[in-house]
């Protein structure tokens, strides 16, 4: 039997035969279709040589960051608030005065340094506040400290203040002024000797003094020692007094009070810097100057301490001191006879920055009027205290004009701090101290 084809038939005809052979095969599911594609992934990649397994690894790397960088901006994007557009339309300002806009352009000044010492206490100006000082000499007033005379005037306005016994076992005061001015300071008495040789430290000073110990010829007892006329005229000291120059004035007021004429007698450093600078008694001062320091910090200090001076035992109780420590301002404030001593000027307790006791060698001259002898130049014992703190060391003076300084018990000039001194002379006879000193 023979099979007959039939070739005419159209070949579309077998097609479709085959497709619908075809259309019985089941269809895969998606996700086994991804797993075949992952199957044979893998079994691309390991048949891949080393090289190309790198660098698709890489690529893979590099796209994947591309992708989370899109997609963190992408977020940042969508959740940043939307700005509003930059409005870049302008307006003219108004145009101000030159005076408006120089005021509003100023710009603040700088303060000026404080550099320039006293070589008096140590306290620093500016270079401009300096000149000034330079202009002008330094101020010598003699201040009387009797009862009568209290309460005194312009001692918290002085650089340093020495007090020391004249006759009677009663204290008198030196004042001296150059960085600052006194309205009023007194009441005004007269001089010794031993100031005098204190006053010659300052460059010749103008002193401001009414009277000063003397002698006539007549006495019985006349000691060169305690002659202050003689050593005026000797080394022509600038006393207002001596040359007759009206520089001091009466307090009425205190005097219809009841005090007597001889205890109402003031002045104030404008008048005696101008009859000065008529005289010709004008700066610059060539003063020698002590050593200085800041102030020891807060935390160092002490909470208290106490100094008490009886410069005579023998002496009235009337001119017994003593100096109270402040540990907030470092200052030790000053008591007189038991009461706060102030400055009649402002109302204000004195107070000093450094204190200094020393000792000087006494002795009486015997005369009319009980005058002392105090012996200033050479050296001798001395307590410095500041800060809270005392120094056991000495005083040394070499010449009239040298200018006395202290020093500690290994021999080095001590610092002092930069503010007010106060030079307490308390006598000594032989090794015996006349006065007593209590330190707390």
């Amino acid at each position: 039997m023979v099979l007959q084809v039939d070739l005419s038939k159209p070949p579309e005809t077998i097609d479709k035969k085959t497709e619908n052979q075809k259309s019985h095969t089941p269809k895969r599911s998606l996700k086994s279709r991804i797993k075949h594609k992952i199957k044979l992934w893998k079994l691309n990649f390991s048949k891949m040589p080393t090289s190309h397994k790198i660098i698709l690894s890489i690529f893979s790397m590099g796209l994947s960051c591309l992708i989370a960088v899109a997609v963190v901006y992408g977020f940042v994007i969508f959740t940043t608030p939307q700005r509003q557009p930059i409005d870049t339309s302008y307006t003219l300002l108004k145009v101000q005065s030159s005076k408006e806009l120089s005021f509003q352009n100023e710009l603040p000044t700088p303060p000026k340094v404080k550099d320039q010492e006293n070589p008096i206490n140590g306290e620093l100006y500016t270079k401009e506040e300096f000149e000034q000082l330079e202009e002008k000499k330094a101020l010598l007033v003699m201040i009387e400290n009797s009862t009568d005379a209290r309460p005194h005037s312009g001692l918290t306005s002085a650089d340093l203040v020495y007090e020391t016994l004249v006759e009677s076992g009663i204290t008198r005061f030196m004042a001296v002024f150059w960085g600052k001015e006194a309205e009023k300071a007194g009441p005004v008495r007269s001089i010794r000797t031993y100031f005098l040789h204190w006053a010659a430290e300052y460059d010749d000073p103008p002193i401001c003094n009414i009277g000063q110990a003397g002698y006539e010829s007549w006495e019985d007892v006349i000691v060169p020692e305690a002659d202050a006329r003689s050593y005026i005229i000797k080394y022509n000291v600038k006393s207002f007094g001596w040359y007759g120059r009206n520089v001091t004035w009466r307090d009425y007021d205190k005097y219809n009070q009841g005090i007597s004429w001889e205890h109402v007698a003031f002045t104030d450093t404008e008048t005696l810097w101008e009859d000065a600078k008529t005289l010709g008694w004008t700066g610059p001062s060539n003063i020698e100057s002590l050593s200085f320091k800041k102030d020891t910090i807060k935390e160092k200090r002490p909470l208290t301490q106490e100094i008490e001076i009886k410069f005579m035992n023998l002496g009235s109780e009337n001119s017994k001191v003593k100096w109270v420590y402040d540990k907030d301002s470092n200052t030790y404030k000053r008591y007189l006879a038991g009461e706060i001593h102030y400055d009649e000027n402002n109302n204000k307790q004195i107070a000093a920055k450094n204190i200094i006791i020393q000792h000087c060698k006494y002795a009486p001259t015997g005369d009319r009027n009980g005058r002392i002898v105090l012996t200033t130049i050479g050296e001798g014992n001395a307590e410095i205290i500041l800060d809270g703190q005392v120094i056991n060391g000495t005083w040394k003076k070499e010449t009239r004009t040298d200018r006395t300084k202290f020093f500690d018990g290994e021999g080095n000039q001590v610092e002092l701090n930069r503010g007010q001194i106060w030079i307490e002379i308390v006598p000594v006879s032989g090794t015996t101290e006349l006065g007593t000193i209590t330190l707390n």
